[in-house]
C-alpha cells in the first residue's frame, strides 16, 4: 500500500480497468476504473476533461483553447465535450470583476 496525497495528484488517466495516478514526482497504476476514482474524488473537485482523464483543478496553471497546463509544466489535451464541465469548475474559484468597461 502506498499513500498518495490527494493535494499531490495533478491528473489520473484510464486504461481500461487500470487508471495511473501521477504526482510531480512519482505514477502510480492500481486496478480500479477512472469511474470509481473519479466518485471518490469528487469531494475535491476533480474534474474530467477527456473520457479517460481527471485533473485536480489545484494543479491547473492555464487552460488555452483546449490545452491544460500543469503544474509540472505538463500540457493535457481537453475533449471538446469535457471544456464546458472544465471552464465551469475552473471559473468557480476565479476572482472576476462584475464591473463594465
Amino acid at each position: 500500500m502506498i499513500r498518495v496525497l490527494i493535494d499531490k495528484i495533478l491528473y489520473i488517466e484510464s486504461t481500461t480497468n487500470y487508471i495511473t495516478i501521477y504526482t510531480p514526482t512519482e505514477s502510480y497504476m492500481t486496478y480500479i476504473t477512472l469511474t470509481e476514482a473519479e466518485e471518490y474524488l469528487k469531494p475535491y473537485d476533480f474534474v474530467r476533461v477527456h473520457k479517460s482523464i481527471i485533473v485536480n483543478p489545484k494543479n491547473i496553471k492555464s487552460i488555452e483553447g483546449n490545452k491544460i497546463l500543469l503544474g509540472n509544466k505538463l500540457t493535457i489535451l481537453a475533449s471538446p465535450g469535457y471544456r464546458k464541465i472544465l471552464s465551469e469548475k475552473v471559473n468557480q474559484s476565479l476572482l472576476i470583476s462584475k464591473r463594465r468597461n
